[in-house]
């Protein structure tokens, strides 16, 4: 026992000390620095410019360095350039301390404010190693600069004579540890040299002092093993605005549209920023004398080594080629090289190597303090939208039943309304929505209870025979007071059949449900009626859904279904600005609206991530944007890129619960084998727009396949114009999903009034996205089976070895079929717990899979849950592990192969745990409550580094058990969990203390060093 005691001490020790470093990390305080003078600030002379370029670099490169292991530094200086009276950056800090937001990073710390640059370079000096020392008169350089600044811990400062500048002030203080000048000033890199070599290489030059800057960056830095992240470049404007300061119209920029705080992040993670034109044929226009091709053939080489060491990890590029100010035609160049064009092809060249942009676009283009937004936690539970169930669609007018028109969108047509009084209200465009969905709902009263022309209202439908149901559910309210009602189903001609339903109906809707199962014959008609019991009272009633057997089995009724595609938000800088004058501002909740909120800008921007989902209200839905994660084009990926991009597009869809995606692929026809790199995440539907190809509307891989149109007009009325335009009275379903971009929501929702109210003839009906594309499914043929939503995960983590974790969850029905608690075929919960995230769809193919398999208690219908609770197999080791979760019709199939997504979670299991705390509740380093570890990787990634990626299939787990095959690789739990011999623990615990080390080095104590 001896021995074993003493490696617990040898594990448990570290774990204190890191611990105890944390916490007097967390005890500094935060400082902040303001800039926001520069902002926005246009100089007319070099001097000036050169002034406020050098601030912004070393400022940058310090938050960086500084933010890089915790958020300790904070820059005032982005100001919104949509609406001026915005301070971007003081309202994401106030922000932050709403718990619910910013998930406690700034509690219990003091706030500083540092006087200037030199005050906050003093303050953190022991964190930085020197300086890298850039060329003005190469404007590539700073980029190169920034690139050793992040991987060598140092500040990049322009060279210059002056010495009151930047340079002769810190150089007298900081040591230089890279030059990319010459100490007297001459360029090191130069055009047209000939033979030479590129400095501190033995690579041939180019030829084009910008091209070797780069070349540079990449042999120095990029192909050495642990200098950079490869998955974190930039594409970020060089400093040529220090000596061309103008853009393409011949006006002045100012310094935000420059992007030199984006790179903070960039500095951060280590990441290498470059400028580079995306054009074979032509020269760059800022490197008119270089041989073409050269700019896209070293971003080639960028791509390709990064590639070499990212893994299995996809390459996000933060940033876009820098149209407005080089590269295009605006500056030029002859036609067919226009900025679309160019924003297709820069997306089109990097692609290949599975590389997707956050594409902060020039215009809105900046963003400060990623690298302290980086720290705030996602929440791996993200409680998921509701779906509609058939019953539901059949309520809202959109799957036939018994009767139409049971959301009151065409007003009283199929009613027979005998009230005193009744009006079918449309919910004002300026809210709040009272409806329970769509945009009406009729309101009635009665003076005379029990007079028949004054206390009901009713539809008609056909008849039914003997063993069939007839459900009648409606949704009803009072808004004042308490309503007494019935709802009665009747079974008419031949002996007559009922069943009643009383209800009361308060303030909030209710939902009131009579069933009939009819056991005579001969009756030719059925009618769904509620009646008041009240008088003098108003009752409100919306969505009556009046049907016969299954709500699924209803056909689509005819109407022109529109779908508000509410983009672009594909850069965490366009959401950092603009999402406080379209999320933020009054329309929301009025109408849906799915929202593209690109989730692989969670990396740079979780806080805005943590913001939507506080806000969120009933009517707001997510949808995934630009081809999954990162703007890319899966059409010229091959397999292995392929891979790549679905694994990470399954984890980034967790992030706020998507399971469908615009996919942009324009100069690339998209066939359905690579439209396969997204299907697995994107298994709702994909809206496609792009040449050729796929066909649209078809049905891809389970996925339904629709058509994305862009929204032309800028007026309501112009916009209303262009919708009815392309939708004529409907003889059939039709779909429409209409793009358009960052248009103020309270337009969106005129648009929509004034298409139901003024065109009623057009019948549209502006849908969820969930709606839409089930109904679109169901209208190509396809099934809506074969969903599910995992909800209120608890997962007891950390865990020490040798226990196995109790798992508590909630799993709902999202598909159209009642999941069977009974043999044959019935339904059951699959656990699987792997050493690293499974490769999506890898575990329904392999029979060892998912070894613990828990029953349902009862059947459960459509939009049904149910609660389940499970101790899982004890751990062997230490470690992160990924708990999969997934729901098997067993013989018939997994639901990930149906395009599901699978729950995942991270289990931590440790050799030991800390002592409680004074409620007796243990906490790992970066757990929230003996909960699942919300401190993971914002990628949700289980490892430290892409170099330490574990790629393919389940992993080697040691959560192990043995039971009887079920089919469909299907196992029941069992009973077996293998044990380790002693080296398996000697193992364990050396892994385990040089994590930690490796951890403890990279945590920077409250004195900075």
């Amino acid at each position: 026992m001896a021995p074993r005691l003493a490696r617990l001490s040898a594990l448990t020790i570290p774990v204190a000390l890191l611990l105890a470093d944390g916490d007097a990390h967390a005890a500094e305080p935060i400082r902040t620095h303001d800039l926001r003078a520069l902002f926005g600030a246009a100089p007319g002379s070099v001097a000036e410019r050169r002034q406020a370029y050098d601030t912004l670099v070393a400022a940058t490169c310090l938050q960086g360095i500084v933010n890089r292991s915790s958020p300790d530094l904070y820059l005032f200086y982005v100001t919104s350039v949509v609406d001026g009276s915005i301070d971007t950056d003081q309202l994401w800090f106030d922000r932050m301390s709403d718990p619910k937001i910013g998930a406690g990073i700034l509690d219990g710390r003091t706030v500083v404010a540092l006087t200037g640059l030199e005050e906050a370079l003093q303050t953190y000096a022991a964190r930085l190693q020197g300086l890298v020392v850039w060329d003005e008169k190469v404007p590539a350089t700073v980029n190169a600069a920034f690139t050793a600044a992040g991987a060598d811990d140092l500040i990049a400062v322009r060279w210059d004579s002056d010495p009151a500048s930047l340079f002769q002030k810190l150089q007298a203080t900081l040591p230089v540890k890279v030059w990319l000048v010459n100490q007297d000033g001459s360029s090191r890199f130069l055009d047209k040299q000939g033979s030479g070599l590129v400095p501190d290489t033995s690579r041939q030059t180019s030829q084009s002092a910008k091209a070797d800057a780069y070349v540079w960056a990449l042999e120095k830095y990029l192909k050495v093993p642990g200098k950079l992240d490869p998955t974190e470049f930039g594409w970020m404007l060089d400093a040529r605005w220090i000596n061309t300061p103008q853009q393409y119209d011949g006006s002045m920029t100012a310094t935000n549209q420059w992007q030199i705080t984006n790179r903070d992040f960039l500095v951060a993670r280590r990441g290498l920023p470059f400028d580079l034109s995306p054009w074979s044929d032509v020269p760059a226009t800022d490197d008119p004398g270089q041989p073409v091709g050269t700019d896209p053939a070293i971003l080639k080489e960028l791509m390709a080594a990064a590639r070499a060491g990212a893994g299995g990890e996809v390459i996000t590029i933060r940033g876009f080629f820098g149209w407005q100010f080089k590269y295009t035609t605006l500056e030029g160049l002859p036609a067919g090289h226009e900025p679309v064009m160019g924003e297709w092809t820069s997306v089109q060249l990097v692609s290949p190597w599975a590389v997707g942009l956050d594409a902060d676009a020039p215009g809105v283009a900046t963003m400060a303090n990623a690298s302290f937004f980086s720290h705030v936690p996602l929440d791996e539970n993200v409680a998921p939208q509701p779906r509609p169930t058939p019953e539901d669609l059949v309520g809202a007018g959109f799957l036939s039943g018994l009767a139409g028109n049971g959301g009151f969108e065409d007003g009283e047509s199929g009613w027979v309304v005998h009230t005193t009084n009744h009006v079918v209200y449309t919910d004002p465009a300026s809210g709040p929505a009272v409806a329970r969905t769509g945009l009406r709902r009729i309101e009635v009263n009665t003076a005379a209870v029990g007079d028949d022309m004054q206390d009901n209202l009713y539809r008609d439908g056909p008849g039914v025979a003997a063993g069939q149901r007839v459900t009648l559910r409606a949704f009803v309210r009072a808004p004042a007071g308490s309503v007494q009602g019935q709802a009665v189903i009747w079974a008419l001609g031949g002996s007559t059949e009922q069943a009643v339903t009383s209800f009361t109906a308060g303030s909030e809707w209710t939902e009131v449900r009579a069933t009939l199962d009819v056991t005579g014959a001969g009756h030719t008609s059925t009618r769904g009626q509620i009646y008041l019991k009240t008088a003098g009272a108003n009752l409100d009633l919306d969505d009556v859904a009046f049907y016969q057997g299954d709500a699924a089995s209803g056909s689509v009724e005819p109407a022109n279904y529109v779908l508000w595609f509410v983009g672009d938000y594909d850069a965490a800088s366009w959401i950092y600005e603009f999402s406080p004058v379209t999320w933020d501002r009054p329309g929301r909740g009025l109408v849906p609206l799915a929202w593209d909120f690109s989730t692989h800008v969670a990396t740079r921007f979780p806080l805005f991530f943590r913001h939507a989902l506080a806000t969120r209200t009933a009517r707001d839905f997510f949808i995934g944007a630009d081809s999954g994660p990162g703007y890319g084009n899966p059409g010229v990926m091959d397999a292995a890129s392929r891979s790549i991009w679905t694994r990470a597009g399954v984890r980034n869809a967790r992030r706020l619960d998507t399971s469908a995606a615009w996919i942009l692929n324009p100069l690339d026809p998209l066939d359905a084998e690579h439209l396969g790199a997204c299907t697995p995440f994107t298994g709702d539907g994909v809206l496609l727009m792009s040449a050729g190809g796929v066909s649209t509307p078809s049905i891809v891989d389970h996925a339904p396949v629709l058509a994305l149109d862009n929204l032309p007009g800028d007026t309501v009325a112009d916009m209303t114009s262009a919708i009815v335009g392309a939708s004529p009275a409907p003889s059939q379903p039709s779909f429409h999903a209409f793009r358009e971009v960052l248009k103020p929501t309270t337009d969106l929702v005129a648009v929509t009034h004034a298409l139901v109210e003024d065109h009623a003839d057009r019948k549209l009906r502006v849908v969820d996205p969930y709606t839409f594309l089930e109904l679109a499914r169901h209208k190509l043929g396809g099934s809506n089976s074969w969903r599910a939503s995992f909800k209120d995960v608890s997962l007891e983590s950390p865990v020490v070895v040798g226990k196995g974790a109790h798992l508590e969850f909630k799993v709902r029905n999202d598909g159209w079929e009642t999941w069977r608690a009974a043999a044959p075929q019935q339904y059951r919960i699959g656990l699987n717990v792997s050493s690293s995230p499974p490769d999506p769809r890898t575990l329904p193919t392999d029979g060892a899979a998912y070894p613990t398999r828990l029953s349902l208690p009862a059947d459960v219908p459509p939009g049904g849950e149910v609660a389940l609770s499970v101790d899982l197999p004890a751990a062997a080791t230490v470690g992160r592990w990924t708990l999969q979760g997934d729901v098997v019709q067993e013989g018939v199939t997994w639901f990930e192969s149906q395009g599901d997504i699978p729950m995942q979670r991270t289990l931590v299991v440790v050799d030991a745990l800390p002592d409680a705390g004074v409620d007796g509740q243990v906490d790992a380093p970066g757990s929230e409550g003996g909960k699942t570890d919300s401190s993971a990787p914002a990628d949700g990634s289980l490892v430290d580094s892409p170099a330490q990626q574990q790629e393919g299939g389940a992993g080697a787990s040691s959560f192990q058990g043995a039971s009887d095959d079920d089919g469909c690789g299907c196992r029941a739990a069992g009973a077996r969990q293998d044990r380790w011999s002693w080296m398996g623990w000697l193992a364990a615990g050396w892994m385990m203390r040089r994590r930690l080390r490796n951890r403890r080095a990279l945590w920077p104590t409250a004195s900075g060093t």
